[in-house]
């Protein structure tokens, strides 16, 4: 049985494939962005459904069920791809969708929010679960769902088509913060770290109004047909005003109101379901500050949070409603890693290296351990890349966390991000509670517990403004980072190691190819893809060749993928 979920509009798009065989199930997931390099990408996940395929050796016509999230009052292909409001791309993705080899019998389309809530509790280690779905808005317009989910069984019990906690959320990051309006709601959570300042014109800025699974916002939001924006009197922030009042008060008021939301709402669920565990989806789902308010308070026995909560994990979620919901399958996939994407081998890795005269060495850890303990700037590169917006370790730029320097030599060296972006710890599961305020593994960063003050001491460049850090707690079944973060801890005493994604300001990177790009326009020091070592060139002829040959590949790709999958 052959299951592909798909994402196939709006931000966010990709594909995942899975697949049940004599030894188990076999899941292949990614997000269109990482393959047509765009962030956030609304376009047809043509690229992320030839990979899905190719990784498994299929084509369509292995494919048993086809899923994807509906569009507003389109549970069918009829009209499906007939866009109201179109651009350039709309039109040229309407045409992809409208021509693709769709085999309507196999085409099954689903409720957004099911997606989401399927892509958590189909991926949890739980037989019974409440599953919390909170986003800015789904495609009917629903922002907040609860279900209660048993076996193969999901039923939903209550929704909010109200504007909610989400839609408030992304309004403030993109109306008054002038940030991107998807996939930016992270730097106001990192900026709300700075606005814990007592200004009573600002103090309890939002006060929603709650009415069981709705949250009512309405009075900080106009709206009409096309377009929502904030009903406040705040100018817009200009970049340099980030870190001014009344912008970081702002943020910690939007964050600090989500995270009174998300605790209602999870009361709220507990009180309904009477059940001790507990699975969390939707964009919301990322806000790790807020989810560490709720493991500390929460009557729930157990939380699950997907990764991939936000909509990048909707293709996800789709296959596995469609294997375990509509094929009714038995077989469970419990998440234990998010390494969904495809494996590269290291012969292709070093006739790339030669074909360009990138000069490389083999090396051990003892090499790496030493390379970190002494400042310098790795970057990794191992297995298949990890589903959703989180680096864990295989496509991780990794660095000492001793030294108070490193955030900034990161951020505005390596990043070229906002200097108030904090950095993630990956620490020993086994030694985590003597860093941090937390007792339960974070195996996924979705967690921000407050630092202990040895953490302060020993790993300062991972401390947030707000002593706080977002966790990735890691054990033996982590493989190689495992082993590298122990002979770090041998060497130096210290049990952390600072974790951010592979990438600059473009999505996380995927191929050698992408790795080797970032290396050469950034200021890391090397890349590792065991047992391979490439250190840092300054070589801009390079450079631009291995940016011309990704261009290359991507149409050479894209054009096969069209002529495979389309008609005409």
């Amino acid at each position: 049985m052959n299951i592909l979920g798909l994402k196939v509009f709006g931000h966010d798009t990709g594909a995942a494939l899975i697949s049940e065989t004599n030894s188990g199930i076999n899941i292949t997931a990614i997000s269109e962005e990482r393959l047509n390099r765009r962030k956030h990408t609304s376009r047809f996940p043509i690229l992320s459904i030839d990979y899905c395929l190719k990784n498994n050796n299929m084509d369509l016509n292995d494919i048993d069920l086809i899923v994807f999230n509906e569009r507003r009052n389109h549970y069918n292909l009829d009209g499906f791809f007939d866009f109201k409001y179109v651009n350039e791309h709309r039109i040229y993705d309407s045409k992809i969708g409208k021509t693709f080899c769709w085999d309507e019998s196999k085409v099954h389309i689903i409720n957004h929010h099911d997606a989401h809530a399927a892509s958590a509790y189909f991926s949890s280690p739980f037989e019974e679960s409440a599953i919390l779905v909170v986003d800015s808005s789904g495609n009917q317009g629903e922002s907040q769902s609860l279900y209660y989910a048993s076996g193969n069984n999901m039923e939903l019990i209550e929704r909010s088509y109200n504007r909610g906690i989400g839609k408030l959320y992304d309004l403030v990051t993109s109306d008054i913060l002038g940030f991107k309006h998807s996939g930016d709601a992270g730097k106001t959570m990192g900026l709300s770290a700075f606005g814990n300042i007592d200004i009573p014109k600002y103090n309890n800025f939002f006060v929603p109004q709650f009415h069981g699974i709705d949250i009512d916002v309405s009075k900080y939001i106009e709206e009409d047909e096309i377009n929502l924006c904030l009903k406040t009197n705040i100018v817009s922030a200009k970049k340099e005003q980030l870190m001014d009042l009344p912008y970081v008060k702002i943020a910690y008021e939007i964050q600090k109101t989500t995270e009174i939301c998300m605790k209602h709402l999870v009361n709220y669920a507990w009180q309904v379901t009477q059940c001790k565990n507990l699975c969390i989806a939707g964009g919301v789902g990322l806000n790790c500050v807020a989810n560490d308010k709720l493991r500390q308070a929460t009557k729930f026995e157990n939380i699950f949070i997907q990764p991939a909560s936000d909509d990048s994990g909707i293709p996800l979620g789709a296959a596995l409603y469609g294997f375990n919901k509509i094929m009714n399958n038995n077989k469970r996939f419990r998440m234990n890693s998010a390494s969904l994407g495809k494996k590269y081998s290291t012969s292709n890795l070093i006739e790339l290296l030669n074909k360009y005269s990138i000069p490389y060495f083999e090396c051990d850890i003892d090499y790496l351990v030493d390379c970190l303990s002494s400042s310098k700037i790795v970057g990794f590169f191992y297995e298949g890349g990890e589903y959703g917006p989180r680096a864990l370790g295989n496509r991780s730029i990794i660095c000492d966390p001793r030294d108070p320097n490193m955030k900034n030599k990161l951020n505005s060296n390596v990043k070229h991000r906002e200097k108030f972006r904090p950095f993630a710890p990956i620490v020993l599961e086994n030694l985590v509670e003597e860093y941090f305020d937390i007792n339960i593994p974070s195996q996924y960063m979705l967690y921000a517990p407050t630092v202990k003050a040895k953490t302060i001491k020993y790993a300062p460049s991972i401390v947030h403004k707000d002593n706080t850090a977002r966790v990735q707690t890691i054990n033996k079944n982590n493989g190689f980072i495992y082993d590298l973060l122990k002979k770090f801890y041998n060497k130096t005493g210290v049990p952390i190691l600072l974790n951010t994604s592979f990438n600059d300001n473009e999505p996380i990177v995927e191929t050698p190819l992408d790795a080797l790009i970032c290396l050469l326009s950034t200021n890391i020091d090397g890349i590792y893809f065991p047992p391979i070592y490439v250190p840092k060139i300054d070589n801009q002829e390079i450079l631009m060749k291995l940016v011309n040959q990704r261009t290359k590949n991507i149409i050479i790709q894209k054009e096969e993928a069209l002529n495979t999958f389309c008609i005409n």
